[in-house]
Parts: structure tokens; sequence; C-alpha cells
């Protein structure tokens, strides 16, 4: 059954595989048989029972919980020693919109590609994310075979110690792991499963007692999995930026030179709409006009504290500017008192009109608001010095 995952924080490479690394070598720093039963030890199975207590018929007998009756030898289960405590590994999908899908082929990892073109990039992609995670782990490549989608890793060692101070021992783990990669038809999901192939251990430098289980298997398989989600986290996101920053110098590439020139122009013209409530309407769209805004409003003495974006409300606080600003930019003394302020933004698409507020809501009107307009339209054509 595929599951969406839920919206997770965004955790670091390195903290992920850091936490991967710690998890493998904290079950490696005892043997086997310990990591399989509880602590402390099993001296209860070897309790004796106190004779029964002898109630007469003619007394109430006493009430009795069965609950914690110290279970005999001849009960059926498993008891003591003979039960598995390992708790299981779960995924964790770190990546947006990714979903885990667990059947009897194995626990599948699916993502998606949300940039790529086609079929041949998300197969790169994976070939070459799963070539550089095996390198940031120091790990050589035994076998790379992605015309069947599948990639064997030699052995990749972790170290750590094991036992207490002063008998403390270097303690070397070695697993060797097949990754899988599977692609769905519209050529932007790709899905990957780990499995482990091959484990061992050296406890200063001696092969050390170590039971390969099914359970143990698929335990270290998805912690694995996980360092490699890990990985993925981030390398999905830089790759979907390439691709769109690549795509978008194939599209300035193949511009006019007059649509080249445009594109690279930041200058946003200004009209003042007297008819219509005092708005000015700023000749381009929202995106351009908020990047310039966001350029010159400081320059005007507007200090940005808030911008809610799908609001389009950006609260000012405002100080009137040095004369020094207002000399080198041409700009005239703006009868505005200090305090707060709200800028309304809306779009057609082409055109982007703002509305300027005081703090109780009350649209500028009159001189101030004719000052703000000139200042305003200078810094938008023109710009300010970096």
């Amino acid at each position: 059954m595929n599951k969406k995952s839920p919206l997770l924080p965004k955790l670091g490479v390195r903290s992920v595989l850091l936490l991967s690394i710690i998890t493998t070598l904290a079950a490696c720093s005892q043997s086997t048989q310990q990591r399989r039963q509880a602590e402390r030890g099993f001296d209860y199975l070897d309790v004796e029972l106190s004779p029964v207590l002898i109630i007469p018929g003619d007394v109430e007998q006493p009430g009795k919980n069965p609950e914690f009756d110290i279970p005999g030898k001849s009960q059926a289960g498993l008891i003591g020693a003979g039960v598995d405590v390992r708790s299981p590994t779960q995924v964790i999908p770190l990546v947006s919109g990714s979903r885990v899908q667990n059947d009897p082929q194995g626990i599948t990892f699916w993502f998606d590609l949300n940039e790529v073109d086609s079929l041949d990039e998300t197969i790169d992609f994976t070939g070459r994310l799963m070539r550089k995670y095996l390198a940031s782990q120091n790990t050589k490549i035994l076998k790379d075979d992605m015309e069947n989608n599948t990639i064997e890793s030699d052995w990749m060692i972790f170290t750590g110690e094991a036992g207490i101070w002063p008998r403390r021992k270097t303690l070397e783990s070695q697993q060797r792991f097949l990754y899988r990669f599977k692609y769905e038809a519209n050529g932007r999901t790709a899905g990957f499963q780990v499995e482990l192939l091959e484990a061992k251990e050296l406890l200063d430098g001696q092969n050390n007692e170590f039971v390969l289980d099914d359970f143990e298997r698929q335990r270290l398989s998805v912690i694995e999995l996980n360092r490699v989600i890990g990985y993925l986290n981030s390398e999905r996101e830089a790759y979907n930026l390439r691709l769109i920053e690549e795509r978008e110098r194939q599209r300035i590439a193949a511009m006019s030179d007059s649509d080249r020139a445009a594109y690279f122009d930041q200058s946003v013209g200004l009209d003042y709409d007297r008819q219509g409530g005092g708005n000015f309407v700023a000749l381009a769209n929202i995106d351009k006009t908020v990047n310039r805004l966001q350029q010159v409003l400081p320059t005007l003495g507007f200090e940005l504290e808030d911008f809610i974006e799908n609001a389009g409300k950006m609260y000012l606080v405002y100080e009137s500017a040095s004369e020094e600003t207002n000399a080198r930019y041409d700009l005239q003394s703006m009868e505005l008192d200090s305090g707060n302020f709200e800028l309304t933004i809306g779009s057609n698409g082409r055109t982007t009109v703002l509305t300027f507020a005081d703090n109780e809501g009350k649209v500028l009107r009159g001189k101030s608001l004719e000052l703000l307009y000139e200042n305003l339209r200078i810094l938008l054509d023109s710009g300010v010095d970096d």
C-alpha cells in the first residue's frame, strides 16, 4: 500500500547520515545475542514460588490478580532469553512528496523529479546520485549496471567502540549493499530499494561473532536506505534548480537582442491613478515590481517589517531619509510622520497596483501622496546604488 509522507522538517544531509551511522554502531556495540535479549538477566525464571496460602473454607477467599504470576517452564511460547526484543527500524521519508511502498518484493522509496523532461534524465540522475553517495561514504562500486538498474557496492565500513572503559575495544562493522532502481511510466517518478548482501564485524581486528538473521538483514537495509534518503533530500533540490537555471539560460540565448535587453532591465515605470483613489500603477508584473520595491523602499526611509505574499501586504516602518540620501537621488522631503504604514499590492498580470495606507488603514491622499509618488517613481525607474 502506498502512503504519502507527511510534511517533515528539513533535516540536513550530514545530520541524517550521522544519525544513521550512530544507529549502526550503537547496534554493533554488543554481541548479536545481547542485542536480541532484554537487559538485566533472567534470574526471575529460577525464583521458587512461595507455598500457597491455605485459607479455611469458612473464611472469605482473598482476591487475586493472576496477571503478575511468574510463568512456569511449561508455559507455551517464548520466555526469558528466548524473547527477541529488537525493535524494527522505520523508513524516514524526508523528501517532500515521497512515499514508501512495502510489499513482498521489499521496501521501495518513491520520489519525483518535477523538472525533468524525460525518463533518460531521471535515470541519469539516479545513477549519478548513487555514485556520488558511495563516494561520499568512501566506498567503491563493485558493479555498476545501470542498464539493468542496479549498482552493487564494495564494503562500507563503520568504526566505533564497544565495551566499558577500561576494556573498550575498537569495533568495525562492514556491510555490502545492492541498490535497485525503478521508474514509473511518467518518466519523472523514480524509486529505489536497498538490499544487504553481506555483513561482518571485527573487534580489535579479530572476527566478531555475528548472526545475520532475516530481521537483522532487513534492519541494516533500512538504516542504509535512510542514509541514501538523507543524501537524496538535498541532491534532488540542487538538481532541479540546475535544470531550471539551464533552461532559463537556453531561453535567454534564444531571445532577440531587444527582448534580452528588456529581460535584464529591472526598471519599473510608475503612473498615478488620481481618479482611482490615489493608487500607483507600476508598469510591470508583480514579481518584477516587488523585487524593485524591496530594493528602493529602504532608500525612501521605509523599513520592511513583514511581507505576506499571498495577501499582497507589505508592513512598513517609516523614518524620514537623510538629506544626503535625498540629494544623491534628487528626492524631495516627504510630508509623512514617522510610524507604521501598509502597502497593498495587486496585479492583473501585466501591471501592478500599489496602495499606501497609514497604520489605521486610511489610504494616503493629498500632498504627502504626491511627494511619495514622485520619489518612488524616480527610484523605481533608476534604481539605487549597490
